[in-house]
């Protein structure tokens, strides 16, 4: 049975598994196997709009989220937010390097 439930990543606290813990196995491509007890499957992801909030504004994430499948419509969306941030604060170098990125 693999969890259908989203949780947020954060710093372990006293008692937490953690994937280097020896009862935890990696099943590619994204799967974690705890084999203590009845044995729980995990399935890995990434939350794409949690990954863009917690970049730093001027982070190069472009590239990035042009190599994601998720839909064109919601990639335009997270890029032009990018660039008009940017734009707002005037941060012309992170534009620059943006631009300079995406057109090679």
């Amino acid at each position: 049975r693999v969890p259908h439930e989203s949780i947020e990543v954060s710093e372990l606290a006293e008692g937490d598994v953690s994937i280097y813990d020896e009862k935890i196995s990696f099943l590619a491509p994204s799967y974690f196997l705890n084999t203590e007890d009845q044995g729980l499957l995990y399935q890995v992801g990434i939350s794409l709009p949690l990954v863009v909030k917690s970049a730093p504004p001027t982070a190069c994430i472009i590239p990035f989220l042009l190599r994601r499948k998720s839909s064109k419509d919601t990639i335009r969306s997270f890029v032009m937010e990018r660039f008009s941030a940017a734009i707002e604060a005037r941060d012309l170098s992170s534009l620059r390097q943006w631009l300079g990125v995406i057109t090679k």
